[in-house]
């Protein structure tokens, strides 16, 4: 987006803090909403915002966020789903079927997506697709005129995209590669009768170009085609000059803001992103593949799990590494990561290496902590032949649990039973790999829990060196800036501010619903260093 030397950034600055869409005025537009969703009689005060002049002020504020650079929107989302949220709300002043609200829904969904919140632009673009097909009235009943056609599956297709709906978004695509040739001849023959015009045509070519972008794009999700992304952003960007050109300003908003939404996609899609660890190969492919087809596949990496790939995650030269992060931000699949990276082959490796099978374990507070990571992980890490198993409870090791670690990949366990397994089987130590400690805070040793992790991980306990990245909660943590060997605590990548406290003994609790997880690299040896992730519980703060 043209900025012409700062002007438009200014003017959107401007209508946002102090103009037509100022705060106050967004206020008012979010309680008369609201408003009208909770009262039976609906919203009874006055307000004074207008309609009209809120969105002419939502799209210079709008128009000022896209002149900075993907990168930077990334970065920095800065009042983006302030937009978003006002777009929302101002779509639902429209009434149902409103080409007005149909258009806002677009753009809030887009919106919502560029500021790195995906869930809510696939709730509000589920919204917009049910607009979509109760505007034209049609649904597969679609008239066959090309007039009719194009427009309403254009809208249907950037609803898919929005949606990241990946089966629906291809379907789409080879949909309109089928039906361009017969649309084509009948605009054509339309046009000798006077019936369609240069914007018809416009309109007809962009659908074309969306449906094969559609179809690229539906490469890179299920393929990892890089190239195929950058095509897909590429035919979008010719589309919307297609339209603007015609002046079809209605569609050229809709493939308009698809672009930079597929833009975004492209850039943050795991198959760009993972493609960075050093241990990148098959293994990782297969995990990528799996995850497209899940029940909630994964065509993003959110803002949070990139700081975390930032940090060194899954670098070659990675160190030990604490991330905190809110409830729901992705800590899963980083955890995923990080048993990926230290469970894969390395080129590097000898076949010494091999004879000793190496093994992730990921340490939980409770049982039932235990039996619901277990089953998350499986979920995943099975379809790429990792196997998960889970051990706790019992105060005496039995034969049967040697047994099962020899068939065991990523171990799912107890404090106490990591304990108990580290004293009576000592070829257990060497094959670790990965540590990933799950409620960081529990590291508190004044808690009979924590106290028992730390012994694990001391090497009085003849583990290998212990994960660094430690964490404590108030309000007792008397070596929270040391592991037992004296070591420091790792680097922090933080996802959510973290509260200032005093050091260096350790940070207050957050009350913003954190979670973290911590690195360290494994070497391949037989005393191999651990790589700890650590995620915690909602009262976890990372040590200063």
């Amino acid at each position: 987006m043209r900025d012409y030397n700062g002007i438009l950034a200014r003017l959107g600055h401007d209508a946002l803090t102090e103009g037509e869409a100022a705060p106050l005025l967004r206020a008012q537009l979010r309680s008369h909403v609201l408003a009208e969703q909770i009262s039976i009689d609906g919203a009874t005060a006055a307000y004074t915002y207008n309609l009209r002049e809120m969105r002419r002020g939502l799209t210079l504020a709008r128009l000022g966020q896209l002149t900075r650079t993907p990168r930077e929107r990334r970065e920095d989302p800065g009042p983006l789903t302030e937009i978003a949220q006002a777009y929302a709300d101002l779509a639902a002043r429209y009434e149902t079927t409103d080409p007005q609200r149909i258009e806002l829904l677009a753009i809030a969904a887009t919106m919502w997506s560029l500021a790195g919140y995906q869930a809510n632009s696939a709730t509000i673009a589920a919204e917009f697709r049910t607009e979509v097909v109760r505007a034209f009235a049609v649904g597969e009943e679609l008239a066959s005129a090309a007039a009719t056609a194009a427009p309403y599956r254009v809208a249907a297709l950037t609803g898919a995209v929005l949606q990241r709906d990946i089966d629906e978004a291809a379907r789409l695509g080879a949909q309109a590669e089928a039906d361009l040739p017969a649309l084509g001849e009948q605009l054509v023959q339309a046009a000798s009768q006077g019936r369609a015009d240069q914007a018809d045509a416009a309109v007809l070519a962009a659908y074309g170009l969306a449906g094969r972008a559609a179809r690229s794009l539906a490469a890179l999700w299920r393929l990892g085609d890089r190239a195929a992304g950058r095509a897909a952003v590429t035919d979008l960007r010719k589309a919307a000059s297609i339209l603007l050109d015609a002046a079809v300003v209605d569609t050229w908003t809709l493939i308009d803001s698809l672009a930079y939404v597929v833009e975004d996609i492209v850039a943050t899609s795991p198959w760009m992103l993972l493609r960075r660890a050093a241990t990148w190969g098959r293994l990782w492919e297969r995990y990528l593949k799996a995850l497209i087809v899940a029940e909630r596949p994964m065509t993003q990496v959110w803002p949070s799990q990139r700081k975390a790939l930032e940090k060194g995650l899954v670098d070659a030269a990675a160190t030990n590494l604490a991330v905190t992060m809110p409830t729901s931000a992705g800590k899963t699949h980083i955890a995923e990561w990080a048993i990926l990276h230290a469970l894969a082959p390395r080129p590097t490796e000898n076949d010494t290496w091999w004879n000793l099978p190496r093994l992730a374990v990921y340490v939980v507070p409770t049982r039932a902590l235990a039996a619901q990571v277990e089953r998350h992980l499986a979920a995943s890490l099975e379809l790429v032949g990792l196997r998960v198993s889970a051990m706790f409870g019992g105060v005496e090791h039995v034969r049967y649990e040697t047994q099962l670690l020899d068939f065991t990949d990523v171990l799912v366990v107890t404090s106490e039973k990591l304990d108990l397994l580290l004293r009576n089987v000592p070829e257990l130590a060497p094959r670790l790999a990965l540590v990933l400690v799950d409620e960081g805070h529990s590291l508190d040793r004044a808690e009979a829990k924590g106290d028992c992790a730390w012994r694990c991980f001391s090497p009085a306990s003849a583990t290998p060196p212990p994960p660094h990245a430690p964490s404590c909660s108030p309000p007792s943590c008397p070596t929270a800036t040391t592991w037992p060997d004296g070591s420091l605590p790792p680097p922090t990548a933080q996802t959510t501010p973290a509260p200032t406290g005093p050091p260096p003994s350790c940070a207050p609790a957050s009350s913003t619903g954190a979670a973290a997880t911590s690195t360290a690299r494994a070497a391949p040896s037989s005393t191999a260093s651990t790589e700890a992730a650590i995620s915690s519980s909602p009262e976890y703060s990372p040590a200063t």
